[in-house]
């Protein structure tokens, strides 16, 4: 099945995940969100301090210059994250997705197109795996200037993944048929009538 503007006559209304209105999980998976920060950047620093021990031999210091390259890289970083989301909906869809920022999220969405699981799948997940891949890869090339920066964005692009990869998780354990309608901080999910 391909993505459509039209949802399938067979299809019905299965669930919504609206972080609007469930506050719950928006509290859990901002949480989770910073237990993942503090615990990816102490594994990234590790891997970082492996591949290049040299460069691990000065201290960090925390200098206006260095703050304000972080600071730059992380707004850039949530750019690029959504951007990727953008390019995987429009790959499948061939439309402009939309771009937004609601309740502490910045968001790309399709909320004209019906996505089945399998291509949704790929766009939920890509930023975290295209930004983690590249970000490991320039970790042994970087100048050292920029190394704590560049850890601290792999793991702030882990821990901002959250949503994704509990969406990404949740939509394994649901039936292959399912199609989803994604309006950026709600998705509406959609199952054949029989099931």
């Amino acid at each position: 099945m391909q993505p459509g503007k039209v949802l399938p006559p067979t299809y019905a209304f299965y669930r919504k995940i609206d972080l609007s209105k469930d506050r719950k999980l928006l509290i859990a998976l901002n949480g989770g969100s910073v237990l993942l920060f503090f615990f990816s950047g102490w594994l990234i620093l590790n891997l970082a301090a492996i591949l290049r021990p040299a460069l691990f031999l000065n201290q960090f210091e925390f200098t206006p210059l260095g703050v304000c390259l972080f600071l730059g890289a992380y707004s850039l970083m949530i750019v690029i994250h959504e951007l990727i989301h953008g390019f995987f909906f429009w790959l499948f869809t061939k439309e402009k997705p939309s771009f937004g920022f609601k309740f502490l999220c910045a968001y790309a969405a399709a909320p004209n197109w019906y996505i089945p699981r399998k291509p949704y799948l790929v766009i939920t997940l890509a930023p975290f795996v295209l930004i983690t891949f590249i970000g490991l890869i320039l970790l042994p090339v970087v100048p050292m200037l920029f190394i704590f920066s560049l850890c601290s964005i792999i793991a702030a692009n882990l821990a901002g993944s959250i949503g994704d990869l509990f969406v990404f998780c949740w939509l394994l354990k649901q039936p292959s048929s399912l199609i989803v309608q994604d309006f950026g901080d709600a998705m509406t999910i959609y199952l054949p009538s029989s099931n």
